[in-house]
């Protein structure tokens, strides 16, 4: 199956409603930022995709027996109970109607491509992956997995969120990017004509 993203497989970028025609795509960093205090809004978005097309017995008569995204944290604000992170779909070329693909050299706030809230991973705090897990965040991706096997030809395209809310501060959290010292990962288990079981890891 061949691929429609014309800047290779795997790609992410940071992007900032602070320079919103500017690109990232080359930060050793992947961030969510919302500032509250800002006199206007300030947001930090990241968006990723991994195209796993060459496994090509994961078809839509696969069963994906789980799925999971790993980042590590390279730097954050944490405080217990405020913020949690986690990832909605993307928007690209697979919907209805079909939005333009996105490079990681072009990328920014101002062009990104929107997300579908229905369609989502786990969403974890980053303050238990902190102190509980070394920074390690290992996040449930499952649904969006299954998702881009039925109906994306195999591609999880995602955007890096948060969710809640912190009056007159700044919630962040950065992880290491594909660029970055430790890569994330995607890990994907599932069963070939309910026998074969066979497990995946793709870096970013």
């Amino acid at each position: 199956m061949a691929s429609p993203h014309v800047e290779g497989f795997n790609k992410d970028a940071l992007t900032m409603s602070t320079s919103p025609d500017n690109n990232y795509g080359s930060k050793d960093y992947i961030t969510v930022l919302q500032d509250n205090g800002a006199k206007d809004m300030v947001w930090y978005y990241s968006i990723v995709l991994v195209d796993f097309s060459e496994l090509t017995d994961l078809t839509a008569g696969s069963q994906v027996v789980s799925a999971t995204c790993t980042a590590q944290q390279s730097s954050g604000i944490l405080e217990n109970n405020i913020w949690t992170v986690g990832w909605y779909r993307a928007r690209g070329p697979y919907d209805t109607p079909p939005v333009a693909d996105w490079g990681e050299s072009t990328v920014t706030h101002n062009n990104m491509p929107g997300f579908d809230i229905s369609v989502f991973s786990e969403f974890r705090d980053p303050y238990d992956d902190f102190f509980i897990n070394g920074g390690l965040t290992v996040w449930d991706i499952k649904a969006m997995i299954v998702d881009a096997v039925d109906n994306r030809h195999n591609i999880w395209n995602a955007r890096l969120m948060n969710l809640g809310s912190k009056i007159g501060g700044i919630m962040q959290q950065s992880y290491w990017s594909r660029e970055g010292t430790v890569p994330p990962y995607i890990t994907i288990t599932y069963t070939v004509g309910g026998a074969v079981t066979k497990t995946r890891v793709m870096v970013f």
